[in-house]
């Protein structure tokens, strides 16, 4: 904002500065003109040099009023206040749980997440969220013995976080209840490879219905029921291990208010 401040200064001053200059070669210009025309009453002179010298300033003169009254026209629009915006936001705390849901890859997850939201389109029925996600999953995962052809399972638990997008679309809306569509993806950084065979990293795609109820103006809570897919994304296979879960969320979120 500092910045700013010292940015429209400076044009300020500079258009007040070029409003005086102009002004004063109006002024010379116009007498230099009434000067050429008390020349040419006295000495009675009509040549087409004297007649293009007086066009000329006339025309001259025309066109410096015409700008500096279009300057003076932008300094007072320059000059006057600006009301100030308001920008609508919200912050929100999410804890969930998510249990596994396929028989074999049975890694339960507990993860928080914290999203901020502004409205970065112009249709409040859509909401984009950025945050956070930090996570902590456990379980075990099964894999084939090529040796002894069976199936094992590996321990497979790790610790991670890293950036969410989460999207918000309103389907039903009444009083203070909303019922919402939400889908987010985000990718996982893990302090080791996770799940067992995989990367240091995953993507996590989730999607769900939350149910939200305005307590007042400034808070609101939901709950959500969500499914979970967990994987890096390398295609299928050995090196591409995932976990797909079925879980619940809570959340607390607070509106806030910016000026602009």
């Amino acid at each position: 904002m500092t910045s700013i401040t010292i940015f429209s200064d400076s044009f300020h001053s500079l258009i007040l500065e070029l409003r005086i200059i102009w002004r004063q070669l109006f002024i010379l210009l116009f007498h230099t003109k009434s000067m050429y025309t008390a020349i040419c009453i006295r000495v009675k002179l009509k040549s087409q040099s004297i007649r293009s010298i007086k066009a000329f300033l006339s025309g001259t003169n025309l066109y410096l009023l015409i700008l500096l009254l279009n300057i003076n026209h932008l300094n007072a629009q320059n000059t006057q206040p600006k009301a100030s915006k308001i920008i609508q936001a919200k912050i929100e705390l999410s804890p969930e749980y998510v249990w596994h849901s396929n028989i074999g890859n049975e890694i339960n997850t507990t993860s928080f997440n914290v999203f901020f939201m502004t409205h970065y389109l112009n249709n409040p029925q859509f909401e984009i969220y950025f945050g956070l996600t930090a996570t902590r999953a456990k379980g075990k995962i099964q894999d084939w013995n090529t040796q002894n052809p069976s199936i094992i399972y590996h321990e497979s638990s790790a610790e991670g976080f890293g950036p969410i997008v989460h999207f918000q679309q309103i389907i039903f809306e009444m009083n203070r209840v909303t019922l919402f569509a939400a889908p987010s993806v985000g990718i996982i950084f893990y302090n080791k490879n996770f799940p067992y065979g995989g990367d240091i990293y995953n993507f996590m795609w989730r999607m769900g219905i939350l149910f939200e109820y305005r307590i007042n103006k400034n808070y609101s809570i939901n709950i959500g029921c969500k499914w979970m897919h967990v994987s890096n994304g390398q295609g299928s296979g050995a090196n591409n291990p995932f976990y797909e879960g079925k879980g619940l969320s809570v959340a607390l979120t607070k509106q806030l208010n910016f000026k602009r």
